[in-house]
Protein backbone atom coordinates (compact mmCIF):
# COMPACT_ATOMS: atom_id res chain seq x y z
CA UNK A 1 0.00 0.00 0.00
CA UNK A 2 1.06 3.88 -0.63
CA UNK A 3 0.47 6.12 1.39
CA UNK A 4 1.33 10.14 0.73
CA UNK A 5 3.55 11.52 3.51
CA UNK A 6 0.33 13.73 4.35
CA UNK A 7 -1.27 10.84 5.74
CA UNK A 8 -0.63 8.69 8.93
CA UNK A 9 -1.85 5.23 8.49
CA UNK A 10 -3.34 4.13 12.56
CA UNK A 11 -4.53 0.41 13.01
CA UNK A 12 -5.90 -0.25 16.40
CA UNK A 13 -7.43 -3.50 17.02
CA UNK A 14 -9.82 -4.90 13.77
CA UNK A 15 -9.87 -0.86 12.81
CA UNK A 16 -7.79 0.26 9.84
CA UNK A 17 -7.55 4.07 10.07
CA UNK A 18 -6.43 6.74 7.40
CA UNK A 19 -5.97 10.11 9.57
CA UNK A 20 -4.57 13.19 7.67
CA UNK A 21 -1.24 14.08 9.09
CA UNK A 22 -0.58 17.72 11.17
CA UNK A 23 2.30 19.25 10.04
CA UNK A 24 3.93 22.41 10.21
CA UNK A 25 4.29 23.19 14.03
CA UNK A 26 0.70 22.63 14.46
CA UNK A 27 1.07 20.27 17.16
CA UNK A 28 3.25 19.08 19.20
CA UNK A 29 4.66 15.56 18.85
CA UNK A 30 7.19 15.22 21.48
CA UNK A 31 6.93 12.25 24.14
CA UNK A 32 7.97 14.44 27.06
CA UNK A 33 8.21 18.52 27.44
CA UNK A 34 9.87 20.37 30.34
CA UNK A 35 7.32 23.15 31.81
CA UNK A 36 7.96 26.66 33.03
CA UNK A 37 6.99 28.50 36.10
CA UNK A 38 5.92 32.17 35.68
CA UNK A 39 6.96 34.95 38.57
CA UNK A 40 3.35 34.32 39.47
CA UNK A 41 4.09 30.63 40.29
CA UNK A 42 1.50 29.66 37.33
CA UNK A 43 3.01 26.98 34.69
CA UNK A 44 3.39 27.84 31.36
CA UNK A 45 2.31 25.63 28.62
CA UNK A 46 3.84 26.03 25.29
CA UNK A 47 1.10 27.62 23.04
CA UNK A 48 0.93 24.81 20.29
CA UNK A 49 -0.10 22.07 22.43
CA UNK A 50 -3.18 20.57 21.72
CA UNK A 51 -5.79 18.68 23.74
CA UNK A 52 -7.43 16.05 22.13
CA UNK A 53 -10.62 16.92 24.68
CA UNK A 54 -11.98 20.63 24.69
CA UNK A 55 -12.03 20.72 28.52
CA UNK A 56 -10.05 24.00 28.06
CA UNK A 57 -10.64 26.73 31.01
CA UNK A 58 -12.07 23.73 33.31
CA UNK A 59 -8.48 23.16 34.69
CA UNK A 60 -7.50 25.37 38.15
CA UNK A 61 -5.18 23.35 39.96
CA UNK A 62 -3.70 24.31 42.93
CA UNK A 63 -0.27 22.26 44.02
CA UNK A 64 1.37 21.99 47.39
CA UNK A 65 4.85 23.27 45.74
CA UNK A 66 6.69 21.72 48.53
CA UNK A 67 5.80 18.32 47.67
CA UNK A 68 6.78 18.92 44.49
CA UNK A 69 10.13 18.28 42.86
CA UNK A 70 10.56 20.59 39.94
CA UNK A 71 11.10 20.24 36.87
CA UNK A 72 7.58 19.63 36.12
CA UNK A 73 6.97 18.09 32.41
CA UNK A 74 4.33 16.94 30.80
CA UNK A 75 4.23 13.74 28.97
CA UNK A 76 1.80 11.05 27.43
CA UNK A 77 0.81 7.36 29.29
CA UNK A 78 3.42 5.10 30.26
CA UNK A 79 2.58 1.27 31.40
CA UNK A 80 1.97 1.16 35.06
CA UNK A 81 1.55 4.80 35.39
CA UNK A 82 -0.83 5.50 38.77
CA UNK A 83 -2.07 8.48 40.14
CA UNK A 84 -4.30 8.72 43.43
CA UNK A 85 -7.80 10.70 41.58
CA UNK A 86 -9.34 13.87 43.81
CA UNK A 87 -12.83 12.57 44.65
CA UNK A 88 -12.18 9.06 44.51
CA UNK A 89 -10.78 6.55 47.14
CA UNK A 90 -7.17 4.81 47.03
CA UNK A 91 -4.94 4.54 43.83
CA UNK A 92 -5.72 3.68 40.29
CA UNK A 93 -3.80 3.01 36.99
CA UNK A 94 -3.90 5.94 34.05
CA UNK A 95 -5.20 2.86 31.74
CA UNK A 96 -7.80 1.98 34.02
CA UNK A 97 -8.65 5.63 34.75
CA UNK A 98 -9.04 5.99 31.14
CA UNK A 99 -11.20 2.69 30.70
CA UNK A 100 -13.70 3.90 33.55
CA UNK A 101 -13.97 7.98 31.97
CA UNK A 102 -15.15 5.89 28.72
CA UNK A 103 -12.30 7.76 26.85
CA UNK A 104 -11.64 6.04 23.26
CA UNK A 105 -8.19 4.41 22.26
CA UNK A 106 -6.71 7.31 19.86
CA UNK A 107 -8.02 9.90 22.20
CA UNK A 108 -5.79 8.43 25.31
CA UNK A 109 -2.79 8.18 23.34
CA UNK A 110 -2.96 11.59 22.59
CA UNK A 111 -4.02 13.34 26.66
CA UNK A 112 -1.13 15.20 28.45
CA UNK A 113 0.42 13.89 31.97
CA UNK A 114 1.41 16.12 34.05
CA UNK A 115 4.33 15.07 35.99
CA UNK A 116 7.17 16.16 38.90
CA UNK A 117 10.96 15.45 38.49
CA UNK A 118 10.55 12.51 40.20
CA UNK A 119 7.92 11.54 37.42
CA UNK A 120 5.02 11.08 39.62
CA UNK A 121 1.59 11.81 37.84
CA UNK A 122 0.25 14.92 39.72
CA UNK A 123 -2.53 14.55 37.21
CA UNK A 124 -4.39 14.07 34.26
CA UNK A 125 -4.75 17.19 31.73
CA UNK A 126 -7.38 18.07 31.52
CA UNK A 127 -9.42 15.48 33.92
CA UNK A 128 -8.07 15.08 37.24
CA UNK A 129 -5.14 16.34 39.63
CA UNK A 130 -3.35 13.66 42.00
CA UNK A 131 -5.02 14.49 45.41
CA UNK A 132 -1.43 13.70 47.32
CA UNK A 133 -0.05 17.31 45.83
CA UNK A 134 -3.46 19.33 45.90
CA UNK A 135 -3.13 22.20 47.94
CA UNK A 136 -4.12 22.14 51.70
CA UNK A 137 -4.96 24.54 54.23
CA UNK A 138 -1.43 24.47 55.55
CA UNK A 139 0.48 25.05 52.24
CA UNK A 140 2.17 28.03 51.99
CA UNK A 141 3.70 27.77 48.53
CA UNK A 142 0.97 26.87 45.95
CA UNK A 143 1.61 26.43 42.32
CA UNK A 144 -1.51 27.03 39.72
CA UNK A 145 -2.07 25.29 36.84
CA UNK A 146 -4.53 26.73 34.89
CA UNK A 147 -5.53 25.62 30.85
Amino acid sequence: IFISSAYELIIDRKILLLKKSIKGGEQLNEEEITLEIDAKNQIIFPENLHFEINELGKVNWKLEADKIKLPLRIRHQKDGDLFHPMGMVGKKKIAKFFKDEKIPIFTQQKIWLLCDGNNQVLGVLPFRQDRRFAKSNESSKIIKVKL
